[in-house]
């Protein structure tokens, strides 16, 4: 199989749908097995609670309410241990078969010999469920100037796209509300990294139009290191959807080719998602926004949806398809 990237939007999708029906949904329907028995223990394990509750306010002897709750004590904390073990399995085995299915263009392309080990023969990219970049990384995107008072991530993963290195996570990040009790979220979503060699002496910042009041300190700081307010012509619409500040003086479409503008308005309008870029030099970041984790699965309902998993492999082809953009260029 080919580059993935290499397809439209359209294609693209019927072959991961292809390879969801094979391959993912048949996982997700063993995972399935294991909700549904969760499910159960979580029953009986409030109707255990109830019930000896009932025992306890008919006996009136405190010493036989100790001895009853003891035993419903550790049947819970064994029910919450086995829920909090489906959560932590659950993802890393979906995520493991995405990128199985976008890494494996790139497999097929190299010969076997160039691996040392079969570590590497199997995968580029690499992923690691509690890791996350680090908070003076995310600062340095220029992209959020407030200070959080709160910074969290997840799911980390880490490859390569062509000879460009990346990193990319979940994060929820957060600061002191000025207005009320409280914090308000600067981002939640995937956060994404990578360092070309050096692109050009300056910073481009690219944020959505309706975000602008939101990030006021953004454009300040854009505008206090001689940062402009930069049109793009093309495609057409992209001005109504995104504000673009820079402090480099030549055309910023020689950094960005018509196809990533093409990419990222696209994106917008088909998933009504925010999506921030920041070019600092040789790095280059991008933030998607998002209102709820990723991949989080459902004791109450069905996981084995499709909806569940396209979101994911949506943002990550929309962010590799931009750092191919660059590798090709650089």
């Amino acid at each position: 199989m080919a580059n993935i990237t290499q397809y439209q939007h359209e294609e693209r999708m019927d072959k991961f749908r292809i390879y969801y029906n094979e391959t993912i949904h048949p996982e997700l329907l063993l995972l399935e097995r294991r909700r549904k028995k969760l499910v159960l223990w979580m029953v009986v394990a409030v109707a255990t609670i109830i019930g000896l509750a009932y025992l306890t306010y008919a006996a009136h002897i405190f010493a036989l309410s100790l001895l009853i709750w003891m035993p419903a004590v550790v049947f819970g904390s064994i029910v919450a241990y086995k829920m909090q073990k489906f959560r932590d399995a659950f993802k890393p085995k979906i995520v493991d078969l995405i990128l199985d299915f976008i890494d494996e263009g790139k497999k097929r392309e190299e010969p076997a010999a160039v691996y040392k080990d079969m570590d590497a023969a199997r995968r580029r990219l690499r992923y690691d469920y509690q890791k996350f970049i680090p908070i003076e990384r995310f600062q340095q995107s220029g992209i959020f100037m407030e200070p959080p008072t709160y910074y969290k991530g997840e799911d980390y993963i880490e490859g390569s796209v062509g000879s460009a290195h990346f990193e990319m996570c979940e994060l929820d990040v957060r600061k002191l509300s000025y207005v009320r009790p409280g914090e308000d979220t600067i981002f939640r979503g995937v956060f994404f990294y990578s360092n070309f060699h050096k692109i050009a002496d300056g910073t481009v910042v690219i944020i959505p139009d309706d975000k602008r009041q939101f990030l006021m300190s953004t454009i300040k700081g854009m505008t206090k290191i001689g940062g402009m307010q930069y049109p793009i012509d093309e495609p057409e619409g992209f001005d109504e959807e995104f504000l673009v500040y820079t402090n480099i003086d030549f055309p910023i479409e020689k950094l960005l080719s018509p196809e990533v503008f093409q990419s990222i308005l696209s994106y917008k309008l088909r998933t009504g998602k925010d999506i921030y870029v920041s070019l600092v030099r040789s790095e280059i970041y991008i933030a998607v926004s998002h209102s709820e984790d990723i991949l989080e699965p459902n004791f109450f309902r069905s996981n084995a949806r499709f909806q569940l998993v396209r979101e994911f492999f949506e943002d990550l082809m929309l962010i590799i398809a931009i750092i191919e953009d660059f590798d090709l260029h650089y």
